[in-house]
C-alpha cells in the first residue's frame, strides 16, 4: 500500500474549523459591538462588506483539484524510464526523431501507431524519455545503477530486466496519480466544507436556500442588539453571511450601509426581515 501524502489529521481538521469560526465571531463582535450604529456613515463599511463577500463567493465556487509537485518518487521513475530508453536499440531511438540530428523530435503520435492503444497511451512516456536521455550529456542515469562500464554485450543482457522495471515504472506512475487525485479530491470536498459552514453555518446550505435561523445565533430576534451584539446573554452571528447583515445593519434613514441596492431597503434595523436583501 503506498502511504497517504497530503492528508488531514482529524484533529487539524477542528482545529481549522475552530479559527475559522473563531475569526467570524471576533469580526462580528467588532464591528457590531459599538452603540452608535447610527451615526456610521453611508457606505463607509464597504471595504469589509466586501472582504465578506468574498467568503460567500468562495463557499459558492467549485474548489479545483491541484497538480502535483514533482517528488523524489517521480525523478526515480523518469530514470528508470530514461535507462529503458538508453539501453533499447537504435532502431527504437528512431521511433522518436522525424530524421537524423540534433532535436527533430516526433512530438506526436506516429501515423502507423494510431491504431495502437499501447502506443497511444505510452508515447508521451517514451517520448520524455528519449529527451532526457539525450540531453544527459554526463550519463548520469546510467553511472547511478553503476553500469556505466558495461559492453554493448552485456547491456543487450540487461536490456530485459530494465524493459520489465520501466512496465512496473508506469504502472506505480499511473497509481500514484490516481491516488494524489483521490487524496486532492477528498481535500478540496474538505476545504469547500469548512468555506460553507463559516458561510453559512452548514456546509449542506446554499445561499438561495438560508433562512434566518441558519446564519443567525438562536438569541436573534427583531432587534439589533439581540441579533449583533456580544453582552447581556445574546450571540453574535456565527456566519459570515450572518456578520455581513450585522455589518450592514442601521437605522431606517441609513439605506446604503454598505452598497447600492437596486431597490431602497427600510427596514436595515431589523436583520431577521432582511437577511435577503443582499
Amino acid at each position: 500500500m503506498i502511504p497517504a501524502t497530503g492528508t488531514t489529521s482529524s484533529s487539524a481538521v477542528t482545529q481549522t474549523k475552530q479559527s475559522c469560526s473563531y475569526l467570524i465571531l471576533v469580526l462580528a463582535t467588532v464591528v457590531t459591538s459599538k452603540e452608535a450604529i447610527a451615526a456610521v456613515e453611508e457606505g463607509s463599511n464597504a471595504p469589509a462588506f466586501h472582504k465578506l463577500c468574498t467568503i460567500l463567493a468562495a463557499a459558492d465556487t467549485e474548489i479545483p483539484i491541484g497538480k502535483e509537485t514533482t517528488t523524489d518518487q517521480d525523478k526515480l521513475l523518469d530514470m528508470i524510464q530514461q535507462l529503458n530508453h538508453t539501453f533499447s536499440e537504435q532502431t527504437w531511438h528512431n521511433e522518436f526523431k522525424t530524421t537524423p540530428g540534433k532535436g527533430n523530435w516526433r512530438d506526436t503520435l506516429p501515423e502507423k501507431y494510431k491504431g495502437d492503444a499501447k502506443w497511444q497511451a505510452m508515447y508521451p512516456t517514451w517520448l520524455k524519455a528519449a529527451k532526457e536521455a539525450k540531453t544527459d550529456e554526463e550519463n548520469t542515469a546510467v553511472k547511478k545503477i553503476g553500469a556505466e562500464g558495461l559492453n554493448d554485450q552485456q547491456k543487450v543482457l540487461l536490456r530485459p530486466t530494465v524493459q520489465q522495471l520501466a512496465a512496473k515504472a508506469y504502472e506505480i506512475r499511473q497509481q500514484l496519480i490516481t491516488l494524489a487525485q483521490l487524496e486532492q479530491s477528498d481535500d478540496a470536498k474538505h476545504a469547500s466544507k469548512l468555506l460553507k459552514e463559516a458561510a453559512y453555518g452548514k456546509h449542506e446550505k446554499t445561499r438561495d436556500e438560508l433562512g434566518h435561523g441558519d446564519i443567525f445565533a438562536a438569541t436573534c430576534t427583531s432587534t439589533l442588539q439581540n441579533c449583533c451584539k456580544d453582552d447581556s446573554g445574546q450571540t453574535p452571528p456565527p456566519t459570515a453571511a450572518g456578520v455581513i447583515m450585522c455589518l450592514c445593519t442601521a437605522d431606517d434613514t441609513k439605506t446604503k450601509m454598505c452598497v447600492s441596492p437596486q431597490t431602497a431597503l427600510s427596514q436595515w434595523s431589523n436583520p431577521t426581515s432582511n437577511h435577503e436583501a443582499e
